[in-house]
C-alpha cells in the first residue's frame, strides 16, 4: 500500500492535468480554442499515460483519466474527473480518484483548479483509515491551489487527438471518447 500512496502522489498531479487541461498546451492559443470546441459540453477527453516500474517491482501502471466537459463559459470550463491507476498485467484498477475541477484559459496557457471537497479515493482492499489518509494528502495537495499548464506542454497529434509532454512526466496520450451512438 505506500508503493501505491508514493507513486498516486507522485503521479497525481500529472494525470490529474493530462486529463482534464486538455485546452493546456497546445502549440498556440488559437490551436487550444480550437481544441475546446472539438470537446463541447458532454464530451469526454480520455488520457493514458505509462508509469515506469518500481525499482523494487516489475510491475507498471497505467493511468487513464476521463475528463467529461460540464460546461463552457468564456473563458473556463468545468469538469468532472476520474482518474484510474490500472495494473498493466491484469486492467485491474488499484486506485481512482474522483473530483470535480474548473479551467481557465490565459493568452499562453491555462490554470487548473480541482474542488478539494469534491475528491473521492477508492482502492479496493485497503482498509478505510488507509483510504482515509491518502486522500486527506491528495487535498491537501490540491487545496486552494490554480496548477499553470502553459500550451506549449502539447502536441495535436490527429485533430482532435493530443499528447502532452510535461517535463520530468511521463507523456500523456488524449483523444475524443466515442460515444455509444456515433
Amino acid at each position: 500500500m505506500n508503493r501505491v500512496k508514493r507513486n498516486a502522489h507522485r503521479f497525481c498531479t500529472a494525470a490529474i492535468f493530462a486529463g482534464t487541461a486538455f485546452g493546456a498546451g497546445a502549440v498556440t492559443r488559437e490551436e487550444a480554442q480550437r481544441l475546446d470546441t472539438a470537446y463541447p459540453p458532454g464530451s469526454v477527453v480520455v488520457c493514458r499515460s505509462d508509469l515506469p516500474a518500481a525499482a523494487k517491482s516489475a510491475e507498471h501502471t497505467t493511468v487513464v483519466t476521463r475528463g467529461k466537459v460540464l460546461a463552457r463559459h468564456d473563458n473556463l470550463t468545468g469538469f468532472d474527473t476520474e482518474v484510474a491507476w490500472l495494473n498493466e498485467g491484469t486492467g485491474a484498477k488499484v486506485m481512482a480518484l474522483t473530483f470535480r475541477s474548473s479551467e481557465r484559459a490565459v493568452p499562453a496557457g491555462v490554470y487548473l483548479r480541482i474542488e478539494p471537497d469534491s475528491m473521492v479515493l477508492t482502492v479496493p482492499g485497503a482498509p478505510t483509515e488507509t483510504v482515509k489518509n491518502v486522500l486527506n494528502s491528495f487535498r491537501v495537495a490540491m487545496a486552494g491551489e490554480e496548477h499553470y499548464s502553459p500550451y506549449s506542454d502539447t502536441d495535436i497529434t490527429d485533430f482532435p487527438s493530443y499528447v502532452t509532454h510535461k517535463p520530468g512526466e511521463p507523456a500523456a496520450w488524449c483523444s475524443k471518447e466515442e460515444s455509444a451512438h456515433e
